[in-house]
């Protein structure tokens, strides 16, 4: 498996998450899967809905936001996984309301210089935020999602994000799709993109179960 280390910081305690071993575990499996080798390292960071909303709104839905993020040695940018049911993308928060606008999980790059990685020898990947409620809600709106399965995916998809993946397009979406899809069967999680099994309608029994005369049960003789 990739040389791929993990720090992580928990902001929330009100909602269940992954540990440290977990998200190493998923972020190495993702990692693998894109042909990623060299020795690395991954910041995941757990927030409330109102900071994961104001990040949101800063990188993400201000114009220049990125080129804002950039400043310093880091190069930022943000990324969200797209869901059945997205959450609000508003430039603005409605009434104070953090929920209409923090998003699942937050793709910040690190893009640091060749020189600093031959430094450190090994490459810092980047950031990656996640806000605990709404994943915690997708699972719940959804219906069909285990919540376990679910961090796991958006860990992938956040890590994929890092070291290039995209899904600007319909081609960088595929085959950014297949490397998550494989990296979760290996973990034993089931394809996020599949649409669910319907639940198979009740069978009519066969000729041959019908109950017949001599099969039926007999009431018991009464004397009269």
């Amino acid at each position: 498996m990739p040389d791929l280390r993990v720090d992580l910081s928990c902001r929330v305690f009100d909602h269940w998450t992954p540990s440290k071993s977990k998200c190493r575990k998923w972020l190495r499996c993702a990692v693998k899967h894109a042909g990623f080798t060299p020795p690395s390292r991954v910041s995941v960071l757990f927030v409330g809905m109102q900071e994961a909303a104001e990040l949101k709104q800063r990188y993400q839905d201000e114009p220049g936001g990125t080129k804002k993020a950039a400043k310093g040695a880091a190069k930022k940018t943000a990324e969200t996984v797209p869901q059945k049911k997205p959450v609000s993308k508003k430039k603005s928060m409605p009434d104070g309301k953090p929920q209409d606008c923090a998003t699942n999980v937050l793709s910040f790059p690190a893009g640091v210089p060749r020189q600093t990685v031959e430094s450190l020898g090994y490459m810092p990947l980047g950031d990656i935020v996640m806000c605990p409620e709404v994943v915690a809600r997708e699972v719940e709106e959804q219906g069909k999602k285990k919540l376990r399965a679910h961090w796991a995916h958006l860990i992938i998809h956040g890590g994929l994000h890092l070291i290039g993946h995209d899904h600007k397009n319909a081609a960088t979406a595929k085959a950014m799709e297949a490397i998550e899809v494989q990296s979760l069967q290996e973990l034993g999680f089931p394809d996020p993109y599949s649409p669910p099994e319907e639940p198979s309608a009740p069978q009519e029994p066969s000729a041959s179960e019908e109950p017949t005369a001599d099969s039926a049960p007999q009431e018991a003789a009464k004397d009269v």
